[in-house]
């Protein structure tokens, strides 16, 4: 007999065993434990959340009682089972974002790439808004990922030029004290962007800041915490406040603003420039 025939006979003995009938049968079980390992991947994924253990706990207690014949136990987990699912999507909100953020590609053409005044260009706007008394920040993205820090409200993705900014700056829907998350190419990832609530809990709890607002608390936490810039222009006296590695660069104008961020948005040794041409408060 040979190893074909052999192994024909060992599966069709398998599936007798298992009551499976037809092929049919074993297609579907593939692609239902080809969604359930994929489901548990993307679980393994997030940090923030350990619900991986829960839901082995789920399923070892689903296993349990059928095998005890605890039929009620059984039913009642079966039954609860789509909102069990339903609940760890909510938890998951944000990393099934992220997720699909990451699998989205868009085509890049020379016409879509921001240009090199980008960051004059947001500059500019910001000074405008300062007539209407909105304070905005902007926040500039750099190497470090910020998404365990920020939660982006209203993702935008959006290649900036002088009409769109000045649109989206003078919306309503933009807060008074409105945080914009740049990249360090000059794409406007997000507006309304807000700390994540243990962020606040953690800056809070931090001696260092103790003596400060909320507010400034959290952006010298941000920069120490990444390598990320914010810098917001003073409705009042339009002089910019520059936040870097924790610390808290004042009464910068315009012109010292760019210069710097330029700079630093080029530079390794970031505070170094930046504390040579204003009042530094933080670290």
């Amino acid at each position: 007999m040979s190893l074909w025939n052999s192994s024909l006979i060992f599966i069709h003995r398998f599936l007798d065993t298992c009551m499976i009938d037809s092929w049919i049968q074993v297609v579907e079980i593939a692609a239902l434990s080809f969604g359930v390992y994929t489901i548990l991947k993307w679980l393994k994924q997030d940090h923030t959340k350990k619900l991986l253990l829960y839901v082995y706990a789920y399923a070892a207690i689903m296993i349990a009682a059928s095998l005890l014949q605890a039929t009620i136990l059984s039913t009642a987990l079966l039954y609860a089972l789509p909102i069990t699912a339903l609940c760890i999507i909510t938890f998951h909100q944000q990393s099934l974002q992220r997720q699909f953020l990451r699998n989205y590609k868009p085509s890049i053409y020379a016409d879509n790439l921001p240009t090199s005044q980008w960051l004059e260009t947001v500059i500019r706007s910001m000074l405008k808004q300062t007539h209407l008394k909105k304070q905005l920040f902007c926040v500039i993205q750099r190497s470090n990922n910020l998404d365990a820090i920020i939660v982006h409200h209203c993702i935008m993705q959006l290649t900036l030029n002088r009409e769109n900014i000045d649109i989206i700056m003078q919306s309503e829907a933009i807060n008074t004290d409105a945080m914009l998350i740049f990249n360090a190419h000059g794409i406007l990832v997000s507006v309304n962007a807000s700390f994540q609530p243990n962020i606040i809990e953690q800056t809070d709890a931090s001696n260092d800041l103790t003596s400060l607002n909320n507010q400034k608390k959290s952006f010298l936490w941000l920069t120490q915490s990444s390598d990320a810039i914010v810098f917001t222009l003073n409705p009042t006296t339009l002089l910019a406040t520059l936040y870097v590695q924790g610390s808290a660069v004042q009464n910068l104008n315009l012109e010292q603003l760019i210069q710097t961020t330029q700079t630093l948005l080029g530079s390794k040794h970031m505070i170094q420039q930046s504390q040579n041409q204003g009042t530094t408060y933080g670290n």
